[in-house]
């Protein structure tokens, strides 16, 4: 009898110990926990994090009353974290492979669900933000969510301690879900971006209407004057949307001036009669801003492509700034054919693709105000086209860096996708200071009309929009068919 006490003992003190050590070298060790759903809202939430804290898992655990979570290879949640500008993590939360999930409560019906967000591998000392939003689907219930992780599987001593006397802030993420549905819960797509609580510098306020989105609306009219050859509905995602409407006798406009030597070029000049036919759709939408004549007001992307859509058809504008969104929102009140988010387009090119329609158009258009937005392009085009391979993609870059733009093509060509064309316009030969010399748009799937309106077009614009010799414009097929160069 003694010696089973012992025994038991022994076991017992084994377990004490040896299951904290595990959890804290397998597992890591838990960070801390956060709501981040008040009142009806998603919040983001700052998190002070140490380099020590490295690596921090990200984990998300959902609590709903069902038995299995069916996304249909959709997103139920988005996540995104955020440092110094930088995005360092963007995952889609879809909770479908959870074949066991934990029962919340003995007294509740509920479920836990969970998935991992990914692993954030190095920390720089500093603040680190996480947003969480809803995927592209509807759902009924109040979500209550929780922010929790785990950080560094083999923690110093004085590491297991709380920072700041006792306060969590150096603990960082795992993701909570809570559903409480009254009813038949469902879980559509849902995606996940990281960087959305970041400041960002960028304002296209400053350069609305200039030579470079002359150039990007001109394609995407035309892209859009395509799909709508065919009756079937079709959705525009753009993923960079701005604010959708610009006053160029603003504050910002009258600053740099740059709408002047774009749309302002433009929107009175004359041109052949094929050009002119290609170029009525944009210069129509731009007049629409104007009635009394001039030009005032320009159409961002997100309004310019409203302007074109059909009945049938639909519009996702995804924006990542809140006071942005918040005009955007404006902008679109009411308008049930358009369907504004708060989000980081990076985010979208997981969540919410392919479209329901199954026909459509995704323009992605940063600002380039980061490092690494050339890759990040890349890997969103790439990752967007393994999930919709038979959509149309826009893609605009700066032509500035003239060895990022090599590399950033040297990649397009490796990236296995197959029918990539690249549209280079410059207005002026490489400055000795970097400045925007150019504008670059990659098409991925054009429509077989669009490299010979673009061969009717450029000519005419660049005529108009050039200011320096030499400048070029050119059309290279990174993959697929072969355009012989512009004569």
């Amino acid at each position: 009898m003694r010696f089973l006490f012992v025994l038991i003992l022994l076991a017992g003190t084994g377990i004490g110990l040896i299951y904290p050590w595990a959890t804290a070298n397998f597992s890591g060790r838990e960070i801390g926990t956060w709501r981040v759903y008040e009142q009806g809202r998603f919040k983001p939430l700052t998190v002070s994090l140490r380099d020590r804290d490295a690596p921090v898992r990200v984990l998300v655990d959902l609590t709903a009353r069902a038995e299995r979570i069916v996304s249909q290879q959709r997103t139920v949640l988005t996540l995104t974290a955020a440092t110094n500008g930088r995005t360092v993590l963007a995952s889609t939360l879809q909770f479908n492979h959870v074949d066991n999930p934990r029962q919340a409560s003995p007294q509740l019906p509920d479920k836990i669900f969970r998935d991992e967000a990914g692993l954030i591998a190095t920390v720089s000392p500093g603040a680190y933000v996480f947003t969480v939003g809803p995927g592209d689907a509807d759902a009924s219930g109040r979500p209550c969510l929780a922010l929790r992780c785990r950080g560094n599987r083999r923690p110093r001593a004085a590491d297991r301690l709380l920072a700041d006397g006792g306060r969590p802030d150096r603990f960082l993420a795992v993701l909570a879900f809570c559903w409480r549905a009254t009813g038949k819960s469902e879980f559509a797509a849902a995606a996940a971006t990281l960087g959305q609580g970041s400041h960002m510098n960028y304002r296209h306020a400053y350069h609305a209407g200039n030579f470079a989105d002359v150039v990007k609306h001109v394609v995407l009219t035309r892209l859009l004057d395509y799909l709508k050859q065919k009756d079937k509905a079709f959705r525009v995602i753009d993923t960079h949307a701005g604010i959708g409407r610009y006053d160029l006798s603003s504050l910002e406009a009258h600053k740099t001036g740059e709408w002047q030597g774009g749309i302002g070029r433009l929107i009175d000049a004359a041109f052949d009669a094929k050009a002119a036919a290609l170029l009525a759709p944009y210069l129509a939408a731009v007049r629409s801003l104007n009635p009394e004549g001039g030009v005032k007001k320009y159409p961002g992307s997100p309004l310019l492509a409203r302007n074109l859509l059909r009945k049938q058809d639909r519009l996702s504008a995804i924006e990542l700034h809140p006071k942005d969104a918040a005009r955007l929102k404006i902008e679109f009140a009411g308008d049930f054919q358009t369907k504004v988010m708060e989000l980081d387009g990076w985010l979208a090119l997981g969540a919410h693709l392919p479209p329901k329609e199954k026909r459509g158009l995704v323009l992605i258009d940063p600002p380039f105000e980061e490092e690494g937005e050339f890759g990040r392009l890349v890997d969103g085009l790439v990752k967007a086209h393994r999930r919709w391979p038979s959509g149309i993609y826009a893609l605009w870059y700066p032509i500035k860096d003239r060895k990022a733009v090599i590399a950033f093509r040297k990649a397009l060509k490796q990236s296995g996708i197959s029918k990539i064309l690249d549209i280079e316009f410059e207005i002026r030969p490489a400055s000795s200071d970097p400045s925007l010399d150019g504008t670059g748009m990659v098409v991925v799937n054009p429509p077989f009309t669009l490299e010979g309106e673009l061969r009717t077009m450029l000519p005419a614009l660049h005529k108009l929009l050039a200011v320096g010799k030499p400048a070029h414009w050119s059309l290279e097929w990174l993959a697929g068919e072969q355009v012989p160069p512009p004569g």
